[in-house]
């Protein structure tokens, strides 16, 4: 049997008829526009935007400045209620991060505040969702003061994370 790629589904530039260059980098789906966008950028900063900024009042075919592009976009996530996040860098350190810590901004194109300060040449690697990790002393990752460094994940919580999957 021949199996065509249209077959399997859409392609999504195709589908949002997106320019030559141009890729989606996060969807957000939501229908009430209730709650607020979290943007985790690279360079160690976050940005917090309710979500009814990006309701438009006319039927526009693009939507502009979503988010802010002067950093790369680690992750973009939504949520109705405050969470705890998990931000690694690639100094192997994680630091663990509320959503209430950091403030709303009203600008969807806000580069946001510091949360992990970064050393020369070290970036953010990868947010994960804090609930889904299984850490024996969670309060090494946590931090009263932001910006912060973060603590180096101990082998013992790497090895506990492997062993789940």
């Amino acid at each position: 049997d021949e199996c065509k790629a249209s077959v399997i589904g859409d392609y999504v530039a195709n589908k949002l008829d997106m320019e030559d260059g141009e890729t989606p980098v996060a969807m957000l789906l939501t229908s009430d526009f209730k709650g607020f966008a979290v943007y985790f950028y690279e360079n160690g900063k976050v940005a917090k935007i309710p979500l009814s900024q990006f309701e438009t009042k006319l039927n526009r075919k693009r939507l502009m400045k979503a988010y802010c592009d002067k950093s790369e976009l680690v992750a973009a996530v939504s949520s109705e209620t405050e969470k705890e996040y998990a931000v690694f860098s690639s100094a192997g350190r994680m630091l663990l991060v509320n959503s209430a810590l950091v403030p709303l901004k009203q600008s969807k194109d806000t580069l946001g505040v510091n949360v992990m300060t970064l050393k020369k040449g070290q970036r953010v690697t990868k947010i994960t969702d804090a609930l889904t990790l299984e850490l024996d002393s969670p309060h090494r990752y946590r931090t009263r003061n932001l910006p912060a460094a973060g603590a180096i994940v101990r082998e013992e919580d790497i090895a506990e994370q492997l062993s789940l999957l």
